[in-house]
């Protein structure tokens, strides 16, 4: 029975748990339309995958990404945060992602929020991710965060406000955190000497020359390579 029709067949039947019924049901279609999102998002994600490139390596990546090792748990107090700098489309945020995986990392967009301000990170689960990607992140999102971004050993609160009616709390330790970011440009005059010293020391800042992408291309030979950094 489609769902029309159990609909048309609970209105017609006018027995008095018909209105529970028909809410009930509702829900459930509203359920299922998100599972099949979920299953249609995940056959793009998964198809766009398997037609890709194989991206490049560099060394500040595998030395971002070793922070991370077993060895280092509660060992290490505080992880670099990782800034792929570069134009669009020259597939930073598809490198970001591919680090931990798409069903490891959370992403997250920050071009729309006000200066100082992140996006909500309320879907974050440590036992689900391994990584954060923060797209389109800029300096004063970082700066304003700085506790988040040290990726310490101690609970972020978010969220906050006057009263704190929609605070919540994150604990990112060991969390690989991934900027994707077409700005960030250290010299701005509007920065303190203080705020361009903490991002230099806090932060993993590569940027590719502007004929590269972070995938190999057709005409490329794939070899491993160590690509300028900034």
């Amino acid at each position: 029975m489609s769902d029309r029709d159990c609909e048309r067949e609970l209105i017609r039947c006018k027995d008095r748990t018909s209105p529970a019924a028909l809410e009930s049901l509702q829900k459930l279609q509203k359920r299922a339309e998100i599972l099949e999102l979920e299953d249609d998002i995940k056959y793009v994600q998964e198809t766009l995958e398997s037609r890709q490139c194989r991206f490049r390596d560099h060394d500040v990546i595998a030395k971002f990404m070793k922070q991370f090792d077993k060895s280092n748990y509660a060992v290490l107090y505080r992880r670099h945060s990782l800034v792929l700098l570069g134009d669009s489309q020259q597939g930073k945020t598809q490198k970001g992602m591919s680090l931990f995986g798409k069903l490891r990392t959370l992403k997250v967009s920050c071009g729309n929020c006000p200066p100082g301000v992140l996006p909500s990170l309320h879907t974050f689960q440590r036992k689900c991710h391994d990584a954060i990607l923060f797209d389109e992140c800029r300096i004063d999102q970082i700066l304003k965060n700085r506790d988040l971004f040290q990726g310490n050993e101690f609970l972020q609160t978010l969220g906050q406000s006057n009263c704190n009616p929609f605070a919540y709390q994150v604990w990112v330790y060991n969390v690989a955190l991934v900027v994707c970011t077409n700005d960030f440009n250290l010299n701005d005059k509007s920065m303190t000497p203080a705020e361009k010293d903490w991002l230099e020391k806090n932060c993993f800042l590569l940027q590719l020359d502007e004929s590269l992408r972070w995938y190999w291309r057709t005409t490329e030979i794939a070899e491993p390579d160590v690509l300028p950094s900034v």
